[in-house]
């Protein structure tokens, strides 16, 4: 018996039992292994059902269990990380076709993966709020925004943070026409999120990439974007774990804690 045999008949009802398997007498041990092989496939639709709750309350718990379980046994896990498994599901959605009435479905799916993806990064203490405020006016340019690592955007055609919400949290709660893009960050110990205004995902992703100044020159033909608006929405969400100043020489200083 091989190890990628074993692995496959785990989660393959219909495969044969691995030569070798055998019970204390020496007999082989078929029904054991069944039994063993059914607890592997339900902790692992336990841990799907742990990852997405609410695709799981908008199908139903016996559809997601059906699912979950056909998935499980095309998808083996990749690590021994069980906080880790099911980080594709959402594409997996995409062609499973008994969803298919669902479209909204697999983004549900992304933004239930990126909050768990959020709750698990690395840890970062968020700059003070007035941390832009410090910052000399002649500066500002050569500001470098650095982000905390517990932060994602997602972007979707489909409300997809209100059908969420109205899942999770507010059943009464009326949807929005149109899609949403939607900002998951854990400044602290709680995930939040927020859907974003027009342009604002595009702004943090320059923002990511290069300084204040030349992230501006990439808006300067966003239709309708509004630079207070966007930074009141990074400093309200704990965003910055720091700014530091990086003129073209590339000489850095920080702005943070009241320290330059």
């Amino acid at each position: 018996m091989n190890q990628p045999e074993f692995a496959h008949a785990l989660l393959n009802a219909d495969a044969p039992v691995p030569a070798g398997i055998i019970d204390p007498q020496g007999r082989p041990a078929g029904r054991r292994f069944d039994v063993y092989r059914n607890n592997v496939i339900a902790s692992l639709c336990q841990a799907m059902a742990d990852a997405y709750p609410a695709v799981q309350r908008i199908v139903g718990d016996a559809f997601f269990k059906a699912m979950a379980s056909v998935y499980v046994r095309a998808n083996p896990p990749k690590t021994p990380i069980i906080q880790q498994y099911g980080d594709d599901f959402a594409i997996w959605l995409e062609g499973f076709a008994p969803a298919a009435r669902l479209p909204y479905l697999p983004d549900v799916a992304r933004l239930e993966w990126l909050r768990r993806k959020t709750y698990h990064a690395a840890d970062a203490t968020p700059a003070a709020p007035d941390v832009l405020a410090r910052i000399p006016e002649g500066d500002l340019p050569d500001a470098r925004l650095h982000f905390i690592p517990a932060m994602a955007v997602i972007r979707s055609p489909f409300p997809v943070l209100a059908i969420w919400q109205k899942t999770i949290e507010t059943p009464e709660l009326a949807l929005p026409a149109g899609g949403q893009t939607v900002l998951i960050a854990r400044p602290q110990t709680r995930v939040n999120m927020h859907a974003l205004a027009r342009h604002h995902d595009v702004f943090l992703q320059h923002l990511a990439q290069e300084r204040l100044g030349s992230a501006l020159d990439q808006m300067a033909q966003a239709e309708g974007f509004d630079l207070g608006a966007a930074l009141a929405a990074i400093l309200q969400a704990r965003l910055l774990a720091n700014v530091t100043i990086e003129p073209v020489a590339n000489q850095a200083k920080q702005i943070n804690g009241g320290k330059t």
